[in-house]
């Protein structure tokens, strides 16, 4: 969520990808990010996921919005890895084979799980 109510929580995550990015510049494979906000909604989600996906088509994805869930099973139906920066895991939380949640440091979590990056 870039705008609407949790804008600045989005901004953060945004932040922290983008430094993410930033040490892995220059390295093999080159890592290319597409930005979509959602706007703080759950229907935002779904479309963004979607222009992603068809338009965009990307090859993995990361978010950081209340509504995850409603896109989890298409990320796994797609075949997407996804990593939530903000979801922690409840009684409501959808669960894939594909979906990876997030808590902490995105840099630290990057270097931690590089091989499954590649």
């Amino acid at each position: 969520s870039l705008s609407g109510f949790a804008s600045t929580y989005g901004t953060a995550v945004l932040e922290g990808v983008e430094l993410a990015a930033g040490e892995l510049a220059g390295k093999s494979p080159a890592v290319k990010l597409v930005i979509e906000d959602d706007g703080s909604e759950t229907k935002g989600v779904v479309t963004a996921y979607k222009k992603l996906r068809s338009a965009d088509r990307i090859e993995a994805l990361i978010g950081g919005s209340w509504w995850v869930n409603s896109i989890v099973r298409s990320t796994a139906h797609d075949r997407i890895p996804f990593i939530s920066c903000e979801t922690l895991l409840e009684k409501t939380t959808e669960i894939a084979p594909n979906y990876f949640l997030l808590q902490g440091d995105l840099r630290n979590w990057m270097r931690a799980h590089e091989p499954e990056i590649h």
